[in-house]
């Protein structure tokens, strides 16, 4: 047995367990182990940004009405000290990771967005300035169906 996350592969958190079975008459399970399954995972990943579209539909920038939700919610929660929120993730940075796309997407606040250089400290002040402005609201991630 062996806990696999898929950051290794894609920059997206998600675990799996893997279990292997054998059946005893072949006799393939001597000296088989999971143990060193690191070794075969690729030395690099994608970066988030380079799988992501280059332009953006304006629809799919967070209103400033859900991105002051959004925020206020995870603002609300970390100070409870749980970790309960959206998780914006930098497309600009190697090393980011988003968290697990589930089933509830878009319908318990854990959405996860895409930075566009939001500036806290004018953010905070208005959400409600243009989408153009210095304060750059979030984009929400939408899953893209293939075809």
């Amino acid at each position: 047995m062996a806990n696999i996350d898929g950051k290794n592969f894609l920059p997206q958190h998600r675990e799996r367990i893997v279990l292997v079975g054998f059946r005893r008459d072949l006799n393939l399970h001597h000296g088989f182990s999971l143990s060193n399954i690191s070794h075969f995972y690729p030395t690099k990943r994608p970066a988030l940004g380079k799988l992501l579209e280059t332009a953006v539909d304006g629809r799919y920038i967070l209103t400033p009405r859900l991105w002051e939700y959004l925020y206020n919610y995870a603002k609300k929660h970390a100070a409870k000290g749980n970790g309960f929120g959206f998780g914006l993730v930098d497309p600009n940075n190697p090393d980011s990771v988003a968290r697990t796309l589930s089933a509830r997407y878009h319908k318990d606040g854990s959405e996860i967005l895409i930075d566009r250089g939001w500036d806290m400290a004018t953010g905070e002040a208005d959400f409600s300035v243009t989408r153009d402005s210095p304060v750059r609201r979030a984009i929400s991630l939408i899953p893209r169906p293939f075809l």
